[in-house]
């Protein structure tokens, strides 16, 4: 992932970005933020999680944000939810937004 490729998603506008490249044909993930609203202390890339721990400029309100893409195995699927457990479980009150690619099935036609 480079500048250029953000700025073909963004726009020209001020950006920032953090990404995890792709295993294979699937699995990358990219983050774009805002860098005039938003200020990002710290990203940390894992196995299928892509977490930001940012700043609204503005006021000052942190949060996280963490960026899934979960893999159709059920198995290695638990494993992610386990790990994110654990890490929600650390971020207790604390803004957290959870977001990104689940392949979650609702029915099997």
């Amino acid at each position: 992932c480079d500048d250029f490729l953000c700025m073909t998603l963004w726009g020209s506008s001020s950006h920032g970005f953090s990404y995890r490249p792709s295993v294979g044909a699937s699995e990358g993930l990219i983050t774009l933020w805002d860098s005039s609203e938003v200020e990002v202390w710290s990203t940390e890339s894992r196995e299928h999680v892509l977490w930001c721990h940012d700043r609204f400029s503005r006021t000052g309100e942190e949060f996280h944000v963490a960026n899934v893409y979960a893999p159709c195995d059920d198995g290695a699927k638990q494993v992610l939810w386990d790990s994110l457990s654990a890490r929600l479980d650390l971020l207790v009150g604390n803004k957290v937004c959870v977001c990104g690619d689940f392949n979650a099935v609702k029915h099997f036609d």
